[in-house]
């Protein structure tokens, strides 16, 4: 039976000083000294507001984007928009494959990018082949959970990974189109059912399993309703700020949905910690590396992982060097960067 429900309200923190408690599980003596190296490496070349170095930094987080096609329009994504330019397609093994293979254990890696993750049907052999590569103690699937088969949730908790976070995001076919912008509300609440059901038939499960609400306008008065039902489902139940930031969405859309007092970006300065800068990347379904999961349109794509490997995509690409170059003087320069709560 899953864990006694705990409620969540903001971004994974990828702070030295949660570092012990997010890697810990399952890994090496080994592993976990190249973790604790990478975050001081890292924050030491931020701190410093350094472009390039000799140091070599190391990979803390990881998003792979399995496809770019979903079968949900939100409002707030520029897939849902179809506002995104690139070119739509789906990840194969070979270029998995050459991700995984690059991969130190401990990485934080999501499966998730602009896409539905389950679109691709070759994501349970992606999870096993990542499992030998000891990655899947960190790894977090996202989901609408509105394009799988009933026999694949069945089976998903045979599969290794840490964290699966269902987007539901309402309580309520009405509020589910205003913001899902379809109608799949009780297709995705009969498989999170499913889902269920099965987590009770297994006498112990080692993933995390959570139903997340985007909260806004439109569902706030939702909330307790969205919290009593996850937890009578046994899920963790996850309240996240509205990101209005990737999808470049006008003011009207934000002031229609955006709760002010919930606002990820009332603090409009920036920090120049941004970890990705030295110490993440997105990966596109099609090996296409760009600097982080707010580059919907591949504005800032630097190289290939067909072409190129990991370490020097994360450190000597030159485009690379000239992005951060450009984040440390003035990160509102740079269109991903311009109001982004991390920057």
């Amino acid at each position: 039976m899953a864990r006694e429900p705990r409620i969540l309200f903001c971004e994974q923190d990828y702070s030295l000083a949660r570092i012990g408690s997010r890697i810990s599980g399952g890994l090496s003596r080994g592993a976990m000294l190249r973790q604790v190296r990478g975050q001081l490496v890292n924050g030491f070349l931020t701190l410093r507001k350094a472009h390039k170095s000799r140091l070599t930094s190391s990979m803390m987080v990881i998003n792979i984007e399995l496809t770019n096609h979903c079968n949900h329009r939100c409002k707030f994504c520029s897939t849902g928009l179809n506002t995104n330019i690139r070119e739509k397609g789906k990840m194969d093994f070979e270029t998995f494959k050459l991700i995984a293979q690059q991969i130190s254990p401990g990485t934080t890696v999501v499966i998730a990018g602009f896409g539905e993750p389950f679109l691709n049907t070759e994501l349970e052999l992606f999870l096993e082949y990542a499992h030998t590569f000891g990655l899947t103690s960190n790894l977090q699937l996202l989901s609408n959970f509105g394009a799988i088969s009933e026999k694949r949730i069945r089976r998903l908790l045979d599969y290794p990974f840490k964290r699966l976070v269902v987007s539901l995001d309402s309580m309520s076919r009405e509020t589910f189109i205003e913001y899902r912008g379809c109608d799949d509300f009780d297709n995705v609440l009969n498989n999170i059912t499913i889902l269920s059901d099965e987590m009770k038939k297994r006498k112990t499960i080692t993933q995390e399993i959570m139903i997340q609400m985007v909260v806004t306008k439109k569902n706030i008065h939702e909330k307790e309703l969205f919290i009593d039902y996850a937890k009578r489902m046994n899920f963790i139940p996850r309240l996240k700020q509205l990101n209005t930031h990737n999808s470049f969405a006008g003011q009207l859309e934000i002031n229609e949905f955006e709760v002010p007092e919930l606002s990820r970006y009332s603090d409009l300065s920036y920090s120049r910690t941004c970890m990705w800068a030295w110490g993440g990347m997105m990966v596109f379904w099609n090996g296409d590396v760009t600097i982080c999961c707010q580059d919907a349109q591949g504005i800032e794509v630097h190289g290939n992982i067909r072409n190129d490997s990991i370490v020097n995509l994360l450190n000597k690409s030159t485009l690379r060097c000239d992005f951060r170059q450009k984040y440390f003087n003035d990160p509102g320069q740079i269109e991903i960067c311009r109001r982004c709560d991390v920057a």
